[in-house]
């Protein structure tokens, strides 16, 4: 993959679509689609942070309280940085990090939740 020193908005862009292509559209079997009114999707670099606080998790859980379906993925761990990833700050609350495609797909239908996290790990176990 394409990494540069000082990427340009367009470079940030292919390399975005890049690994949302590589994770989430690998032939895998049908991929469950949720039927919400709108979806917001977050995949953040999954390397994590080091130095700050990202805030993508409460920004999540803050719109799917007020019935913003929306849906994380991410990683446990991931090099170069090794920082804290949002699996690891989910699974510290005690949240379920193991969820299949299909059960985050029923808990973004569920008016009452509308919050799903997806692991690389259940979604594409071969990468």
């Amino acid at each position: 993959m394409y990494r540069s020193i000082f990427p340009t908005p367009f470079g940030l862009l292919i390399s975005y679509f890049s690994c949302i292509l590589l994770i989430f559209a690998l032939p895998s079997g049908p991929t469950p689609i949720a039927d919400v009114k709108s979806l917001t999707h977050y995949g953040e670099p999954y390397d994590g942070n080091t130095r700050f606080f990202r805030s993508t998790l409460f920004v999540a859980a803050v719109r799917a309280c007020y019935g913003e379906s929306c849906l994380l993925h991410g990683v446990e761990w991931m090099s170069p940085k090794g920082g804290v990833t949002e699996e690891q700050m989910l699974r510290y609350m005690g949240a379920n990090t193991h969820l299949s495609p299909l059960q985050a797909k029923v808990l973004l239908e569920d008016e009452e939740i509308g919050f799903a996290y997806i692991s690389q790990r259940e979604a594409r176990p071969s990468m």
